[in-house]
């Protein structure tokens, strides 16, 4: 079986390649005169931007005097790219500009319009349109996934790790939801304060305090039925002492009695 050769691209359709393939999204189907496909021209001259250059210094093209002929109007168009001596044309677009009594004022622009088309369409720019292939529903098909937009993939970010004795968000939130129900669980003020002091519980407002300060002062990423630690503790604080200086006073009634 012989070799098969790699088959190098032509130097003199680099430019053809670089721009025949056209966007479906900056086209539309006309059903006027057998039915075509429409480029737009804005895109039409973006990609002519993105080839040479900015327009006026990369490339461009100069109209003529518009002829009229009965109810058409006709400009030529000459293209220029590279340089101003590099031109091409005139290339004559078409425009009725009289349709009865009524009269189109903006057919010498559609007329210049067409003509820049079909100037641009001499060095391939929309080659596919014009080949054909857009009479292909399977070649729409695959041009519209290759114009796609690229979804990134998404990146997993590692785990931010704490520096404390909870090295994760994850590790904190439940060590604080634990020191939540402590707190709710102390029968007496005495309890509440022995469980404030201990090293432990020291540690974690520490950490608290720096790394989720949510959590201990409140904030509207906390669930509406989480309460921030140092209105939970001010709060038992206030409910405990009030319920002793009751049963003190219902000890001393007694007693009196």
């Amino acid at each position: 079986m012989g070799k098969v050769e790699s088959v190098t691209p032509a130097p003199n359709m680099a430019i053809w390649d670089a721009v025949a393939k056209t966007d479906p999204s900056h086209t539309k189907k006309v059903n006027q005169r057998g039915g075509f496909t429409a480029i737009s021209a804005h895109y039409q001259i973006m990609r002519a931007t993105e080839q040479f250059g900015p327009i006026g210094e990369g490339w461009g093209y100069e109209s003529g005097d518009p002829i009229f002929h009965e109810a058409l109007v006709f400009v030529p168009v000459t293209i220029w790219h590279g340089a101003r001596e590099k031109t091409f044309g005139p290339l004559y677009g078409g425009a009725e500009w009289k349709n009865g009594a009524r009269l189109d004022s903006d057919a010498i622009k559609k007329a210049t319009t067409d003509g820049l088309t079909k100037g641009l369409s001499q060095l391939g720019f929309n080659a596919d349109v014009f080949l054909g292939l857009f009479d292909d529903n399977k070649y729409v098909a695959a041009v519209t996934e290759e114009f796609a937009p690229k979804q990134e993939p998404e990146v997993r970010k590692a785990p931010v790790k704490l520096d404390g004795p909870y090295t994760s968000k994850t590790a904190l939130w439940a060590a604080v939801k634990a020191f939540d129900r402590e707190v709710r669980g102390c029968g007496d003020l005495d309890t509440l304060l022995a469980l404030l002091a201990t090293p432990d519980t020291m540690a974690l407002m520490v950490q608290v305090e720096r790394d989720a300060p949510q959590l201990a002062h409140g904030g509207d990423t906390l669930p509406a039925e989480f309460e921030p630690l140092h209105a939970l503790i001010a709060r038992m604080k206030t409910d405990l002492q009030a319920a002793e200086t009751d049963d003190s006073w219902k000890r001393d009634v007694t007693r009196a009695g």
